[in-house]
């Protein structure tokens, strides 16, 4: 049956409708008969149905659980604070989300942080206290559906209680199931710390084991300057230059032996920049050729 009311006419309803029935619906169709909607619920659910394909657009639960339709894919908004979205893009602020989650950030400013995603932290106010990250994970065996922690991002206080000052941390996850380990630190000046929980000493602090000379030499746990590729007999290799501003530099670089293509036979050069202008190139002043054999000026 079809209630005798519509735009304008002489009996409006003015009250409240009631449909008293076993999972009651109530069918919405406009004049130019498109397509129509219904409202249906069935025991504890609410839901909102597309008719001519019987396809649920969105359905709502007594515990406050909402699901909306996405073309074979459900996206479940649940009390928990939850919200799921099996496939498909997600955009904040945009239309056209190209990736799994695009934000169209306002004009905002590093003191509001309007501009940014913010990941809040009720805590963390004394030095050393870890706060809010952002943590990274995947498949641990192709026979398991099970996800693995991998690493994370954090925010550290780095100052006192009472006091502004932070920086961030970074974890990476151990072989073995015991939690994350920090690894790097980035503290309120800016100074870096690999391998310690504190970079005060420097703006790069490395902390690893003693130099060993087995492994042909490498500094396994320490820091290793290398080439892609060895580039052939007398040639430099990595090098670390020392200066100020963008004045020249001095340095020390590895280099090949000038007698031999065997990239093993590594030693030292060491360089200094005499020339009044920055643009100029720097001189090899030493040489500390791989057979122990110093050259000075020559």
């Amino acid at each position: 049956p079809y209630l005798p009311l519509s735009a304008g006419s002489g009996y409006p309803l003015t009250g409240d409708l009631y449909i008293n029935k076993s999972a009651p619906v109530l069918r919405l169709n406009d004049t130019n008969n498109n397509v129509p909607y219904e409202l249906r619920v069935d025991g504890t659910t609410f839901s909102i149905k597309e008719v001519s394909n019987s396809r649920t657009l969105m359905s709502m639960t007594a515990g406050a659980v909402i699901t909306l339709d996405s073309f074979a894919s459900n996206t479940v908004i649940n009390t928990t604070g939850a919200m799921v979205v099996p496939n498909g893009n997600v955009g904040i602020g945009v239309t056209g989300p190209a990736s799994k989650l695009t934000i169209d950030a306002p004009a905002g400013n590093f003191a509001n942080g309007a501009n940014a995603i913010s990941l809040n932290y009720d805590g963390g106010s004394s030095p050393g206290d870890v706060g809010g990250g952002i943590v990274f994970s995947q498949k641990w065996w192709s026979a398991s559906a099970g996800q693995q922690v991998t690493g994370g991002i954090y925010g550290i206080k780095n100052a006192g209680n009472g006091t502004f000052g932070g920086g961030l941390v970074f974890y990476t996850q151990p072989n073995s199931a015991a939690n994350m380990a920090q690894r790097m630190i980035i503290d309120t000046d800016g100074d870096v710390g690999i391998g310690t929980t504190s970079a005060n000493t420097g703006k790069l602090v490395v902390e690893g084991a003693a130099y060993s000379i087995s492994s042909s030499g490498q500094s396994l746990g320490g820091i290793d300057l290398r080439t892609a590729a060895n580039g052939g007999a007398g040639s430099y290799s990595a090098g670390i230059s020392f200066g100020g501003g963008s004045s020249g530099r001095a340095a020390i670089s590895g280099v090949m032996s000038p007698a031999s293509t065997d990239g093993d036979r590594q030693g030292l050069a060491f360089f200094t920049h005499g020339s009044g202008t920055g643009a100029a190139d720097s001189f090899e002043a030493m040489r500390i050729q791989s057979d122990g054999n110093v050259g000075i000026g020559t």
